[in-house]
């Protein structure tokens, strides 16, 4: 009947008489994909206009960050892109020239059965103990086809060049997922790939510091994990995968990210309630 209000809302006169607009479920909270509707309030003889727009999904949001990120990054480093096979990157410090020799030495140890953390290429004839020296070992033995190819000068420079890119990505990735918004999670993403620290260790050719994306990546792995959608042992191997290639990256970076862990840990015991602190157990009991 007509003075009936309508299933689930408000008689249509009294919807009129508010004036309000009112959203569909979809858009009644932050819209992932697919298309948000919109109902707008009803026109004098034209009914309820409802307004569709169009939200990318997640993996198509995911890879416009990674083309703006990568196109901002670029106007920076085209000199370098244009000139890969000459070494540009401060050749007032020795760093930049270690991890290219490095890139090099964990290939040429790999192929000839050599231990990779102790050469005699370095300190002749005693050799160099290389366990606490930085070379970068994880990104080392990943880029190996690339290096094969082209040299690891040429492979150092594209690295240079991916590298903040890929960081910040991952770092929207994670922001992405906790928010389920766009435009925060570029920004988040972008103060984290491209800081001060990062781009002032870029400039120093110091490559351990500027490949940063693992930290990002381990929190995006928790909050996938408590979200139901990743089992505790698929967890465990990949952030130990995770925690492996950091401490083969950078030692004292590992270091100092065990203590971000450690704190983030109580913080978060202190201040989660009781539900929140058995999950906190649990997580620490993972980690540990």
């Amino acid at each position: 009947m007509s003075g009936q209000p309508e299933p689930g809302g408000q008689a249509p006169d009294s919807q009129a008489a508010s004036g309000q607009a009112q959203a569909s479920p979809a858009t009644a909270g932050p819209a992932t994909a697919g298309t948000g509707v919109l109902t707008l309030p009803r026109f004098a003889g034209l009914g309820p206009v409802t307004i569709r727009r169009r939200v990318p999904p997640p993996a198509l949001q995911g890879l416009l960050a990674f083309v703006l990120y990568l196109a901002a990054w670029l106007d920076r480093t085209l000199p370098l892109l244009t000139h890969l096979t000459r070494p540009i990157l401060n050749q007032t410090s020795q760093d930049p020239n270690f991890y290219v020799w490095s890139l090099r030495w964990w290939p040429y140890a790999i192929a000839h059965g050599l231990n990779p953390m102790y050469s005699h290429q370095i300190g002749a004839p005693a050799g160099f103990d290389l366990a606490w020296a930085t070379t970068i070992g994880s990104v080392a033995v990943l880029v190996i086809p690339l290096t094969a190819a082209v040299g690891p000068l040429v492979t150092f420079n594209l690295l240079v060049v991916l590298a903040p890119p890929l960081s910040a990505w991952i770092a929207f990735v994670l922001c992405r997922r906790v928010t389920r918004r766009f435009w925060p999670s570029l920004v988040g993403g972008a103060v984290f790939g491209f800081s001060a620290y990062e781009l002032n260790h870029i400039a120093a050719g110091q490559f351990n510091l500027t490949f940063g994306m693992l930290l990002p990546l381990m929190a995006y792995l928790v909050v996938v994990w408590r979200e139901g959608q990743l089992g505790s042992r698929a967890f465990v191997a990949l952030l130990a995968v995770a925690m492996t290639l950091q401490v083969y990256l950078f030692l004292e970076t590992f270091a100092e990210m065990v203590v971000v862990w450690i704190v983030a840990l109580v913080l978060g015991f202190l201040l989660a309630g009781r539900p929140g602190r058995a999950e906190l157990i649990k997580l620490g009991k993972l980690v540990g």
